[in-house]
């Protein structure tokens, strides 16, 4: 197995097909570990002063790992103690080792290798956000030479299991969710020329981005001013995501409308077998109406009756899909330190001490709230 390293745009396209295969493969079941979602990512997202590359594990000719990573200078601690860490932020995030199946105790080792030939200086690399189930969490509970992995619990993330019956799904959910959304069904029934669409593959032109930007607009994410459209380049970052999926054949919009307005729509893309809802919206002034729930509602019964469709991943966890009764997933944040001074004092000190406070009643509370201000 070798190891490659890539600095430049250049570079990373004789990777781009293998590496697309790779992430629709792989067990995290997410395309945020996809060339078209991470290249888009450092030409619309990157922070003054960072940096990249990425290391590509080559078994022969074959990929079978990929690690992305953004490089922070340190401030007082010079660019040699960098801390690294793969692409985040608030509309990308879980991104780890892209590894292949089965092939994680020795890729992942290699990967690191590989990271200590080009930063040997670094403080250490920081993951965010990463599910228990991606095998990179497996992998980490293994001992790593000469380094010291530090983790801690970042929330849930909401998931609905569509194998089995639509029947038996609408059963679990409460006698008056159930009569909420009926009452929804009927009220929505009355509106003129009311219809849902599903587009995929070849049908889900990217031009929907404008659907998309318009509902959200109409919403409460207009008035909070985090809607794609009121950012530039959140509207340039998401018009060409949108074209590379499409170009995969991964995007999917599922829009509801009454005559020719749209009053509700996702944005989704399909994974293999799983179905992510990546951002979803509707139109305030049709809220008495519920839209939302209507669209949602439909959309789990086509993933039901689909063959191909395992499970929909909301990414978050919101206090709302609890009357869906979505099944939770655990997810942490890892620091992997190398076993030097300075790494230990700057980083994995802290990090005891931050864990053993949190662990105190008053400061767990003090920081809980802390959390929900930020």
């Amino acid at each position: 197995m070798r190891i490659v390293t890539v600095k430049d745009f250049d570079a990373l396209k004789p990777f781009a097909a293998d590496w697309n295969h790779l992430c629709l493969g792989a067990l995290q079941h997410t395309p945020m570990l996809s060339y078209a979602w991470l290249v888009t990512y450092l030409e619309y997202f990157l922070e003054l002063g960072e940096s990249w590359f990425f290391l590509f594990a080559l078994n022969g000719d074959q990929l079978v790992g990929v690690l992305p990573i953004l490089v922070t200078p340190r401030r007082g601690k010079g660019r040699n103690h960098a801390l690294l860490r793969t692409p985040f932020n608030m509309h990308t995030a879980s991104v780890d080792f892209l590894i292949k199946p089965g092939m994680e105790d020795e890729v992942l080792p290699a990967l690191l290798d590989g990271l200590q030939g080009v930063a040997p200086e670094r403080m250490g690399l920081e993951l965010l956000r990463i599910p228990a189930a991606s095998p990179t969490v497996q992998a980490l509970y293994q001992p790593i030479s000469d380094s010291i992995v530090i983790k801690e619990f970042n929330g849930k993330g909401s998931f609905i299991n569509t194998t089995g019956s639509f029947d038996d799904y609408k059963g679990s959910l409460s006698h008056n969710f159930n009569r909420n959304l009926s009452k929804a069904n009927n009220k929505l029934a009355k509106l003129p020329n009311v219809r849902t669409i599903f587009l995929s593959g070849l049908e889900a032109d990217p031009k929907h981005i404008d659907t998309l930007m318009a509902v959200e607009s109409a919403g409460w994410k207009g008035k909070a001013g985090t809607a794609i459209s009121s950012s530039e380049v959140l509207k340039a970052f998401y018009t060409v995501l949108i074209k590379r999926l499409s170009e995969l054949g991964w995007l999917e919009w599922h829009i509801l409308y009454t005559n020719d307005r749209p009053i509700a729509v996702h944005f989704a893309i399909k994974m293999g077998r799983t179905l992510v809802l990546n951002k979803i919206g509707y139109d305030e002034e049709f809220s008495s109406y519920a839209p939302g729930n209507i669209l949602l509602e439909r959309t789990i019964q086509r993933a039901f009756k689909s063959d191909d469709t395992d499970e929909i991943n909301c990414l978050t966890d919101m206090p709302w899909h609890n009357n869906w009764a979505m099944i939770k997933k655990d997810y942490y944040d890892f620091w992997i330190y190398p076993r030097r001074p300075i790494p230990i004092i700057y980083g994995v000190m802290p990090a005891i001490i931050r864990q053993w406070g949190r662990s105190l009643p008053v400061v767990k509370a003090l920081y809980k709230r802390v959390r929900f201000w930020k």
